[in-house]
């Protein structure tokens, strides 16, 4: 498979969701202009990268840039360590799977490109609470996961690998929380909580 390839499905998959009103889905609350203008920039960005041997840069940099204001908003302010500890989990694990793989081949469970994303994906979506962490923690993971990018086919590759981190943060907590609903014993906590606090409100009124 050509690198980019993934990048580009899911790069369209993503505007046509965007444009058709399935925003939430995809980008949760971020608004779809935020996210059409990332990734707009960031297709522009990775398209001229091989102009040059600086310009391979430039998409890792507007990734860090948008991570790093997806951190700043995460709310409340305490939380934002957690998910500096998060994001560095997600680097240490691509890392870790890297070197694992670059040991002895054997350790590859499906690929050797696409092990990594798929695994920290998945992380991501069980640590984090909300879109703007998974970014962060996405974002970040897979700037460590690829350095040093040399090349445009480098540059794709890694863009292959943030898509498919993507897409898999955003599968995994769609799945988990469908399956929270869908059992009994997990729907009555949170049930009686929201009848605790409806009971509270009228009481209060």
């Amino acid at each position: 498979m050509n690198a980019g390839y993934i990048a580009c499905l899911v790069g369209i998959c993503a505007a046509i969701l965007l444009l058709t009103g399935w925003g939430r889905q995809l980008a949760g609350d971020f608004s779809p202009v935020s996210a059409f203008v990332f990734l707009t920039g960031l297709t522009v960005l990775t398209a001229v990268s091989g102009v040059g041997g600086a310009a391979a840069i430039y998409p890792l940099l507007w990734t860090a840039a948008w991570g790093a204001a997806a951190w700043s908003a995460v709310k409340p302010a305490s939380r934002r360590a957690y998910v500096l500890f998060s994001a560095m989990l997600g680097c240490a694990v691509w890392l870790w799977a890297r070197e694992l793989y670059a040991v002895d081949p054997v350790f590859v469970l499906w690929d050797a490109q696409l092990d990594a994303p798929l695994l920290v994906g998945a992380l991501c979506a069980l640590m984090t609470a909300g879109v703007r962490e998974q970014f962060v923690v996405a974002a970040v993971s897979s700037l460590a996961g690829a350095w040093p990018v040399t090349g445009e086919a480098a540059v794709w590759a890694w863009a292959d690998s943030l898509a498919l981190t993507w897409l898999t943060v955003r599968f995994v907590s769609w799945l988990s929380a469908a399956l929270v609903r869908s059992v009994p014993l997990c729907r009555r906590p949170f049930a009686g909580r929201l009848e605790t606090s409806r009971l509270k409100g009228e009481r209060e009124r």
